[in-house]
């Protein structure tokens, strides 16, 4: 009889480690639903042009005739978010003394798709920073075809510089 009550209680004893093991393999994989509420989109800022200057070939001060100039910006990204440049194309020009529409016309040449480099790893202006960007010789003023009426003509240029958020 001793045998059996030995056998009765190991097998007692058994069941009970399985039942806990079971019972505590239950309560682990219970599955709760959490909710969040009160999100909000943020709002991108528009990004800001501080300063623009013109890169002359040959280190010349005034473009001339036949030659390249690249274009220095300097780019602010007021958002809170970095700012990621996609794109920069012309958008148009402008031309003072001399004879403007002579000048800004035909004889001034802006790169449609300039290349472009910055001073921020790939082209990523960080949040609440700044970036300068140089359009590489983004503007041409043709060659031998250039009037002399083109002779101390100040000129402008537009640039359309496209972004996202990243």
């Amino acid at each position: 009889m001793r045998k059996s009550i030995k056998a009765l209680i190991a097998g007692s004893a058994a069941v009970a480690i399985i039942g806990l093991t079971g019972a505590s393999w239950a309560w682990f994989t219970e599955n709760s639903v959490a909710q969040a509420n009160g999100g909000t989109g943020g709002t991108i800022a528009d990004l800001t042009v501080t300063s623009s200057t013109y890169d002359y070939q040959d280190d010349l001060t005034a473009l001339y005739p036949g030659d390249y100039a690249s274009v220095v910006l300097t780019i602010n990204n007021p958002n809170a978010v970095p700012m990621y440049i996609q794109d920069i194309a012309s958008a148009g020009k402008s031309a003072t003394g001399g004879t403007p529409t002579e000048c800004a016309g035909a004889n001034l040449v802006l790169a449609a798709d300039p290349a472009f480099t910055t001073n921020v790893a790939d082209n990523v202006i960080p949040a609440n920073g700044s970036a300068n960007v140089v359009l590489t010789n983004a503007v041409f003023l043709d060659g031998p075809g250039t009037p002399n009426t083109c002779q101390g003509m100040t000129f402008s240029t537009s640039w359309t510089v496209s972004f996202e958020n990243r």
